[in-house]
């Protein structure tokens, strides 16, 4: 029985540790104990965590991590603290790639038999300054993660940005709408701010000047915010007809024929801003349902092409918010016009007068309702328009036909048109012309036989005659 025993106590089965011991023992015994050392000290048994972003700390666990020159993750170098000969703590940078640690010692390189995996951190945002302004205003967006950074935008806006820094970026706000929540997209993935940036909506900061005329036109440059999606530029009732964009705080353009004394009005892709203070046109005076308030003159003065005639023409009204007899004296209509290089009279009226009472509601949108009543007056060569026997009316005289004419093959240029009269009373009174296909077309729609050539200002009571010409 204690054979057995002995033999048993033989061949029982070692634990690898103890044949570990075992070979290190035979090399002491062989003079050779710095071998034996570096025979237990050969590995990486472990590491943890298996992945992370930058920043990450691993612990990497092992034996042999004797004068240690290098830490690698993936062939990147990263810094390390060793805090024992079986311990090593690492940090993930930028340098950093996914594979396998090896640590450099004086052992010899040792590399692990897993590899490490480095992730994308995503982003956040601890906050952002200012929380509002105009176009081009630089926001400064603070936060974590920014590495990678793919995207910004504030609402449904992608904007430019610049990368400060992991913790910091800047970008510079557009012209329009650029209101809601700022998105920034990395590899990482995307974050959205709690807060809200809001952009300054459009506004009118200045107009220079504050009045003025459309004929000469005069120009008129209006500053602002956020100036953008113009849709048009009004002057109280009348619309520019063209405007130049210069930049988001600034618009150009100039005093329009419509317009009135008022504000000035802007549609925007915010909708419909409008100026503090008014702009003044000189129809000071003029009643309020009259469209055609200041002068008009269409540049340049020479006919359509297809245009072979003209026609001087003039209106008067009465100003109902005053009292008063309203008269009007015309002694006499002239027009003239430049032909192949020579000017040359083509209508002088003297004291005779052809026109048309027009219904003023609506202003001309009833047709002739009766020949213009006049009065002749024989000491002066002139007519007198009584124009309080028919306040609701508007008497419109013109060239009766034939009108002035040409040949097609001439050139002309120049024209213009002259009369004289008295006004009294609260009687208002305009001049203009109008080119016309030939001498004896008729009214067919407005703009269609006819064209403007212009008109003057409206003129009130005057103690003596005066002369009105256009231009």
């Amino acid at each position: 029985m204690e054979i057995v025993m002995y033999y048993l106590q033989l061949f029982r089965p070692v634990p690898i540790l103890s044949y570990c011991a075992l070979f290190y023992t035979l090399l002491v015994l062989l003079g050779l104990p710095e071998l034996g050392s570096r025979a237990l000290a050969a590995g990486i048994s472990g590491f943890s965590p298996s992945s992370g972003p930058i920043g990450t700390t691993v612990t990497i666990d092992g034996s042999g991590f004797k004068d240690v020159s290098s830490v690698q993750f993936g062939g990147g170098n990263v810094s390390f603290t060793q805090t024992s000969d079986s311990t090593i703590t690492a940090t993930i940078n930028s340098n950093a790639e996914t594979g396998k640690i090896t640590v450099k010692a004086s052992s010899g390189s040792l590399t692990s038999s897993n590899s490490f995996t480095v992730t994308i951190a995503k982003p956040s945002i601890s906050s952002f300054s200012p929380a509002g302004g105009p176009p081009e205003t630089k926001v400064v967006v603070k936060g974590a993660n920014f590495e990678g950074v793919q995207s910004f935008k504030i609402g449904n806006v992608y904007l430019p940005f610049t990368y400060d820094s992991s913790s910091q970026l800047t970008a510079t706000t557009k012209v329009g709408n650029v209101t809601g929540k700022i998105t920034i997209t990395t590899s990482g993935g995307s974050v959205t701010s709690s807060n809200t940036f809001t952009s300054d909506p459009p506004s009118i900061t200045s107009i220079t000047p504050l009045q003025g005329s459309a004929y000469p036109a005069t120009d008129i440059t209006i500053k602002g915010i956020n100036l953008s999606g113009i849709g048009g530029v009004a002057f109280g009732k009348g619309y520019a007809e063209r405007w130049e964009y210069i930049s988001h705080n600034e618009l150009r353009t100039q005093v329009p024929c419509t317009a009135s004394t008022g504000k000035v009005t802007i549609d925007t892709f915010a909708g419909k801003i409008t100026s503090y203070n008014d702009f003044t046109v000189p129809d000071a005076g003029v009643p309020s349902d009259v469209p055609q308030r200041i002068a008009c003159v269409k540049e340049p003065l020479t006919p359509p092409d297809g245009f072979t005639a003209i026609t001087y023409w003039g209106q008067a009204i009465v100003d109902t918010s005053k009292t008063g007899e309203a008269t009007v004296e015309i002694d006499y209509m002239k027009l003239w016009c430049t032909i192949n290089g020579t000017e040359k009279l083509l209508a002088d009226d003297q004291g005779s007068v052809y026109g048309h009472l027009y219904v003023r509601s609506g202003w001309y949108s009833i047709r002739e309702t009766e020949p213009m009543p006049y009065t002749y007056n024989a000491q002066n060569d002139s007519v007198v328009l009584k124009l309080s026997q028919h306040p609701d009316k508007i008497f419109h005289w013109y060239m009766n036909t034939p009108r002035a004419s040409w040949s097609p093959q001439d050139t002309v240029s120049g024209c213009r048109v002259e009369g004289r009269m008295k006004i009294s009373g609260p009687a208002l009174v305009q001049l203009g012309a109008d080119w016309w296909v030939d001498a004896y077309a008729p009214w067919n729609g407005a703009q269609v036989n006819n064209r403007e050539m212009g008109y003057t200002n409206w003129y009130r009571q005057s103690p003596d005659w005066r002369v009105i010409d256009l231009p």
